[in-house]
C-alpha cells in the first residue's frame, strides 16, 4: 500500500480515530450489502424504462410542479452520493484484508491473528471471550492483536 498519500493524525491520547477505524471494521460487511442494495436500486433506475415524450412535460401535482425526468436524476445522483460514501470506507478495508492475506501466504506470522480477528471478531460479531476461547489466547494477547490491527485500519482508512 503506497501511505505517502495519507497523514496519520492520531496521536497516543486521540481515540477518534481509532474508534472511526473500528468503526468501519465492524460496519464492513453491513457496508458492502449496503453498496450491493445500492447498486440494484441505481441499475432498476438507470436501466428502467424510458419516459414517454409527454411524460418529460411538467407535471402540476397538489399546486406544485413535479418533473419526473428531474426527479429521477436526483435519486440516481444521491444513490451514487451514498454509494461513494459508503465505498470510501470499504474500499481501505478491503485492500487491508487482501494485503493481509497475501502477506500470511508469504509469512506465516501475525497476519494470521489479525486475520482470524478480523473473521472472528469484526465481520463474525463474535463476543470478545468468545474470540479469545475460539483462538486460545489471554484477552492480554487479543488486546494487542486488536491494538495492530485497528492501527493497520487507520493507516488504510488514512486516518
Amino acid at each position: 500500500m503506497n501511505k505517502d498519500h495519507c497523514k496519520i493524525e492520531a496521536g497516543n491520547g486521540d481515540k477518534l480515530p481509532f474508534k472511526a477505524a473500528e468503526k468501519c471494521l465492524y460496519d464492513y460487511k453491513l457496508n458492502l450489502s449496503r453498496i450491493n442494495t445500492l447498486n440494484r436500486k441505481l441499475n432498476l433506475l438507470e436501466m428502467g424504462p424510458a419516459l414517454k415524450a409527454q411524460s418529460l412535460e411538467q407535471r402540476y401535482c397538489s399546486g406544485g410542479h413535479s418533473d419526473p425526468v428531474a426527479q429521477r436524476t436526483e435519486k440516481i445522483d444521491n444513490l451514487e452520493r451514498r454509494i461513494v460514501e459508503l465505498e470510501s470506507k470499504t474500499a481501505p478495508i478491503t485492500q487491508m484484508v487482501h494485503d493481509l492475506s497475501e502477506e500470511y501466504g508469504l509469512q506465516n506470522s501475525q497476519y494470521k491473528d489479525m486475520l482470524q480477528l478480523l473473521e472472528l471478531r469484526y465481520f463474525g460479531g463474535g463476543t470478545w471471550p468468545q474470540v479469545a476461547d475460539k483462538l486460545r489466547v489471554s484477552m492480554t494477547s487479543l488486546k494487542d492483536w486488536r491494538q495492530r490491527l485497528v492501527n493497520r485500519a487507520m493507516e488504510y482508512l488514512c486516518l
